[in-house]
This record gives structure tokens, C-alpha cells and sequence, in this order.
């Protein structure tokens, strides 16, 4: 599947009506609070989470790069002090992203360097991206570089542990972790762990409805979900 194509996919999916039942009631919600906030809509409340997670706050310059952006849902929120940086393999959302103030770059990072500066970001949002680079060593030694020392890599992917051979149902997905093999992966390259949930999508919404009252519980080994979502901090170049 080229880069555009699945881009093409991505907005057809989304286009989707999920304004009815429990799902779209929680969802206005979302946007109730984003409105409030200042921000365009619910996922602009995504990031203001990982930021929380991550113990970052941008009350400096600071930039934060995604990868495998699609439509750069995940670095919606608006901030002053925060630079966006989005990388995909095609250029469907191209126009959408830079006159939001995106700064986009074309490029297939399974196989290409990142056409960026060495120690320019501070975080990096790979949203169910790592499972699909089958040169993941490659792929995270870039990451490394790019990254400040200090800076921090959010990542969430299917935990095959739990979803087992469902993982492959998308025949996309060439690279599975568990708990463990994600911990040992990040730690070879110099990367610590800040956080580690059993996680989904569902369970990021209410997360963020309750403020992280229930974080403890919701993300645990007994009750949380199918995917994994883990935080990771540089420690220094190895």
C-alpha cells in the first residue's frame, strides 16, 4: 500500500459518524471541555496527557515531533511554546498540516534517515507506528539521534501478549512487542522507562474525562486493555 493510499484510507475511516450512542455522547463531552480550554476540539486534549505523564511542561520553547502523523490529530493542542514537526510517507494531510503551522517532511522512515537535526526534539509521539518498521533498529538509532538528551519518546502498539496472533489480522504489522521485549528494545539504545500502562483507546478517553483518578486502576495488568502505552526518557547517548 503506498504512503497516499493508506492517507486516503485514514480519511475515510475517520469520516465515519460516531456522534450517536454512549460513544458519541462521550466524545461531545471531550469537545465541551477542549472548547473551553481554548482548543479546536477533543483531540487537542491528548497531548496536554502525555505531557502529564511525561512530567513536561511547555512552559518553555519546546518541539515535538510526530511520526506517522496522518492528519496530526495527536499534535492538535495549541501552545505557544510548542513547535510541531510531523513526518509521513505520504502527503494526503500535506496542506492541512502546514497551515496549522506544522512543519511536515515526506519520508518513509522504515528505510530513509529522518530529515531532521541531530538533538532537535524533545518529545516523540509514535502512535501505533513502531509495529509497522520491520528496521526498527535503524528506525530507533534515528529517534535516538534526533532526540535531546533528556527528551522523551511516547509510544503506543499492540501488546502481543494479549491480542497474540490477531496482531497479524493487519498484514501491516511486521514488528510485535510485549511488555518485556519493548523494555529491553528502548533500554538497548539508551532509553529509560518513565511509564508503562496496558492501555486503549477507550481507556485514554476516560483517563482523560477523570483527570487521572483512576490511572492506577485502569491501566493495570488485571483490567487494562489490549495495547501497550509507555513512556521512554533519554538517558544519553550509548
Amino acid at each position: 500500500m503506498s504512503g497516499n493510499n493508506y492517507l486516503a484510507e485514514f480519511r475515510r475511516t475517520s469520516e465515519i459518524d460516531l456522534s450517536k450512542g454512549l460513544s458519541g455522547w462521550l466524545r461531545r463531552l471531550l469537545d465541551k471541555r477542549a472548547n473551553n480550554e481554548g482548543q479546536a476540539d477533543r483531540h487537542a486534549l491528548f497531548l496536554p496527557r502525555v505531557f502529564n505523564l511525561m512530567n513536561m511542561v511547555p512552559s518553555q520553547k519546546m518541539t515535538v515531533l510526530e511520526i506517522g502523523c496522518a492528519n496530526g490529530w495527536a499534535i492538535s493542542y495549541r501552545h505557544p511554546n510548542v513547535q510541531y514537526i510531523a513526518v509521513d510517507r505520504g502527503t494526503e494531510y500535506r496542506k492541512e498540516l502546514e497551515q496549522r503551522g506544522v512543519e511536515f517532511h515526506e519520508a518513509d522512515v522504515g528505510t530513509m534517515p529522518l530529515p531532521l537535526e541531530t538533538s532537535s526534539v524533545d518529545l516523540v509521539i509514535l502512535n501505533h507506528l513502531i509495529e509497522h518498521i520491520a528496521a526498527s533498529e535503524f528506525f530507533i538509532r534515528e529517534i535516538r539521534r534526533v532526540i535531546r538528551p533528556g527528551g522523551a519518546v511516547y509510544i503506543r502498539t499492540p501488546n502481543v501478549e494479549k491480542v497474540r496472533w490477531h496482531f497479524f489480522d493487519d498484514y501491516t504489522h511486521v514488528r510485535p512487542f510485549t511488555i518485556s521485549s519493548l523494555d529491553q528494545f528502548m533500554s538497548a539504545f539508551g532509553f529509560g522507562r518513565k511509564f508503562m500502562f496496558h492501555s486503549d483507546h477507550a481507556r485514554i478517553i476516560f483517563d482523560i474525562l477523570t483527570n487521572g483518578r483512576w490511572r492506577s486502576s485502569l491501566f493495570s495488568r488485571v483490567v487494562g486493555g489490549k495495547e501497550i502505552e509507555a513512556g521512554y526518557v533519554l538517558r544519553g547517548h550509548v
